[in-house]
């Protein structure tokens, strides 16, 4: 995203996205989604059991992937890193690995699960973390053996390297990705995490802590042990946030239909984008640091791109 006081001012009311996915786009109910890591490409998991890959570039389907011959919801994706594979999971169905060169599956999660609420890919490709029931699990590929928490689990995250995994529930804590070997506590919530991401140098974890009637935006700094929080609570339960490509900037869903920016050195806020959906639970950054990915999974995933050229400066 580069430098965040060179960002252009811009009228917010005026803002509008680059690009918006969802039923009308696809032609289907839109369950989830999952970006790949090139940031061309959004895999769109559908109520009858289909799978369609949409380009950024072209708007529109490029591939349909008949994942299951049954109608079946599918509920949660994610791309390996290397962006060959896609593990997705459906109803009470078991969790998948298909490649997607070759159009079959190619692994299948020995766990039974009933409904899955996150699934991550470790950096190798070699591990699968998922989170089920507030119960973690993380399944390696190769040996086709899993290992689950011992805590209860609300989110997960590996961390840059792929030799530790962050947990969180009302605490953050660090394991051996291998072996769930326990390493530390990082973090105490107030509540409990909704959602875990390590910064691109693995030293730091953006936690969100959702308790009743809001949320709380912590950087926990795993070296140190110093916290950080970002601004006030989001009055939401469930929002998105994440780090930018380099790790400077930090956006965050507000509640109130827009993106707001922090810098990380300072905890400072210097800009915000209006106009995203007020239930968005979901923010990514496509890999050029340009652009911005709001979605929400309320009663019916909806997607919107926007151009970071759109931001209104605040400071």
């Amino acid at each position: 995203m580069g430098d965040p006081s060179a960002t252009p001012p811009d009228k917010a009311a005026d803002a509008k996205p680059s690009k918006t996915i969802g039923q009308d786009s696809v032609g289907a109910a839109v369950t989830c989604f999952a970006l790949a890591p090139a940031g061309d490409i959004v895999a769109i998991g559908g109520e009858d059991g289909q799978i369609r890959l949409w380009s950024l570039v072209t708007d529109k389907v490029v591939r349909t992937i008949a994942a299951y011959q049954e109608k079946q919801y599918i509920g949660r994706m994610a791309f390996s890193p290397d962006g060959k594979r896609l593990a997705f999971q459906a109803d009470d169905k078991p969790l998948r690995l298909w490649d997607l060169a070759t159009d079959k599956e190619v692994g299948r999660c020995p766990e039974e699960l009933f409904i899955v609420d996150q699934i991550c890919v470790s950096p190798d490709g070699k591990r699968i973390g998922i989170v089920s029931d507030n119960v973690g699990y993380v399944w390696n590929v190769e040996t086709d053996k899993t290992w689950k928490s011992d805590q209860p689990v609300n989110a997960m995250a590996f961390s840059p390297d792929g030799k530790a995994l962050a947990l969180g529930f009302n605490t953050v804590r660090l394991v051996e990705a291998e072996s769930g070997r326990g390493i530390k506590e990082v973090g105490k919530m107030t509540g409990h995490v909704t959602s875990l991401r390590f910064d691109p140098s693995g030293v730091q974890i953006l936690a969100l802590d959702g308790s009743c009637p809001g949320t709380t935006i912590r950087i926990l700094d795993t070296i140190t042990g110093k916290e950080t929080l970002l601004a006030e609570k989001i009055p939401l339960h469930e929002i998105g946030a994440a780090y930018s490509p380099d790790g400077k900037i930090i956006a965050a869903s507000d509640g109130a239909g827009r993106a707001v920016f922090w810098e990380v050195s300072s905890g400072g806020k210097f800009g915000m984008l209006a106009g995203i959906y007020p239930l968005t639970d979901t923010v990514i950054f496509l890999p050029d640091g340009k652009s911005l990915l709001a979605a929400t999974t309320n009663q019916g995933a909806a997607i919107q791109v926007w151009e970071l050229s759109g931001i209104v400066r605040t400071k």
